[in-house]
């Protein structure tokens, strides 16, 4: 399944945290479909990064059905 960031949608805040917000999304051109989209914003903090690179490709590489399945990652300069 390709998701494209642009194609996501902002639908309401589900919680927040130390690493950042998650949103509940709804993707206009993935079958109308509903996903959580965590926003996790990157300062200049390298442990930080690392940390959060090691989670995303731990995610990405995950088969578990227990485990929540990341189906894409963005990375974007605001």
């Amino acid at each position: 399944m390709k998701i494209d960031i642009n194609d996501l949608e902002k639908i309401e805040l589900l919680g927040s945290g130390v690493s950042g917000q998650v949103y509940k999304v709804l993707s206009k051109k993935a079958e109308k479909k509903y996903f959580a989209l965590k926003i996790i914003p990157l300062k200049s903090n390298d442990k930080l990064k690392t940390l959060i690179s090691n989670e995303i490709e731990t995610l990405h590489g995950c088969k578990c059905e227990n485990i929540v399945k990341c189906y894409a990652s963005f990375y974007t300069v605001s």
